[in-house]
């Protein structure tokens, strides 16, 4: 339920989260640098830490490459100059989110070592990470208030690479403050984060809290600064908003549901899946069983699902037939099949919507078996073909890129993926999986 609050409080919240869509704009350069900002030299500053010379050549390398008119070594000779110290007790406290340990091990270490000045890239995670886990907090206490404050006072917990903290503030604001202050935050995303697939899952989210004309205001937005994405936009406002009307065709009006699918359409909208399966009992219909098929698919219901499905492309027309082998790869790409889904797909005449979900969920799947099976190089594999195809990889696939990498004993390239998560999204596994390729250890 929606909570209004008609106060001084209400308008300070909502002048507070204008002010961090601010913030979210203003937390990526509106250019590109000509010197390395602290965020390039953070991998090179943990190699350099580490003491991996291999790791850090191959960075300097990259670096200089970027940035050809910066002395990478000066740098390097600036973060090495002072006493030689094993910082590796700091950084288990901050592994371990023990932050004020970390805090009291680096007073130690100074009172030890008056000359010693903690590494900058230490301090920016330490710093980092706090700053996270108060806001998590926050966020789960529904703090708005605590929340604004956390991301004013630290701005790049809100940068796109923390993409996670803007959206779950849009979410949290709209919740406080009603749909506008969330659509204000949405918007700043719009006008800063490049990545397609940041754009697309803002605006779905958007969806929640706009009308019709708000949408289309987004829509417009998004297409104005990202004209690159124009047809993966317009196949996704036709998917929110539905195609455009016909010039001069009036706009059918919304019906009620009739007849058993639907009615069980319906509650498949509302994700009554349960509902969906009773009101469909003693259909037999191509369309019951689709319909029956998605939602025992949505309920872990593999092998119903998958009858549905079959029966359904025995009794339907080519679109349901079409239809019903989507909905077969589906499901066995989410009950841990995904070399018979690959053999459905193969045989199945598929849109080309249909065939970009299909292909993002299976190459996903093929890159977690193989990397259970122990094949590291076919992971990778799998992955770059996800990248060229479907785009980002997720922090997730990240971690099973980088953990491909360190099984395979290239310990420059996975500790290099493992910085960049550290970075953009610190947590504890990529901590531990920095140390562990560091040490070249399995854990």
């Amino acid at each position: 339920m929606q909570i209004v609050i008609r106060s001084n409080t209400y308008l300070k919240h909502v002048a507070r989260c204008l002010a961090v869509s601010a913030l979210v704009l203003a937390a990526i350069p509106a250019t590109a640098q000509d010197t390395p900002t602290d965020k390039d030299l953070a991998a090179l500053r943990y190699f350099v830490t580490a003491g991996d010379t291999e790791a850090a050549a191959a960075e300097t390398r990259r670096l200089t490459t970027l940035f050809p008119g910066t002395d990478i070594d000066a740098i390097i000779a600036a973060m090495t100059a002072g006493p030689e110290i094993d910082t590796t007790p700091i950084w288990d406290r901050i592994n371990a989110d023990d932050f004020a340990g970390a805090r009291a091990a680096i007073d130690a270490t100074r009172r030890a070592a008056p000359e010693w000045t903690p590494p900058q890239h230490l301090m920016n995670v330490l710093a980092e990470r706090e700053g996270q886990a108060r806001l998590d907090t926050a966020f789960d206490a529904q703090d708005l208030g605590t929340v604004l404050e956390i991301a004013q006072a630290t701005p790049e917990l809100m940068a796109c690479g923390r993409i996670n903290n803007p959206w779950r503030l849009a979410e949290l604001a709209g919740t406080v403050n009603g749909p506008a202050a969330a659509l204000g935050i949405y918007q700043s995303v719009l006008a800063t984060c490049p990545s397609e697939a940041i754009v697309v899952t803002t605006l779905q989210k958007a969806s929640a809290h706009a009308d019709k004309d708000q949408m289309s205001a987004l829509f417009d937005t998004a297409g104005q600064i990202h004209p690159a994405y124009a047809q993966t936009l317009a196949a996704l406002k036709d998917e929110l908003m539905g195609p455009p009307a016909k010039a001069g065709t009036p706009a059918p009006a919304p019906a009620a549901p009739t007849g058993p699918v639907a009615r069980a359409a319906a509650l498949a909208k509302r994700e009554d899946f349960a509902g969906c399966l009773s009101a469909l009992s003693g259909q037999s219909s191509a369309a019951a069983e689709l319909q029956r098929g998605w939602c025992a698919h949505n309920l872990g219901q593999y092998d119903a699902a998958t009858k549905a499905f079959s029966a359904a492309e025995a009794k339907g027309n080519a679109s349901q037939a079409r239809e019903a082998k989507y909905g077969q790869s589906l499901v066995l790409i989410a009950a841990g099949k995904p070399g018979a889904a690959e053999r459905v797909v193969k045989s199945a005449p598929l849109t080309s919507g249909q065939s970009k979900v299909v292909n993002k969920a299976l190459l996903g799947a093929q890159a977690n078996e193989a990397f259970q099976k122990g094949q590291y190089r076919q992971t990778l594999q799998y992955l770059d073909e996800y990248k060229a195809s479907v785009g980002p990889l997720s922090r997730g696939q990240l971690m099973l890129q980088g953990w491909s990498y360190h099984n395979l004993g290239e310990r420059a390239a996975a500790m290099q993926v493992f910085s960049a998560v550290q970075e953009s999204a610190p947590g504890p596994d990529s901590l531990r999986a920095l140390g562990a390729a560091r040490r070249g250890s399995d854990n």
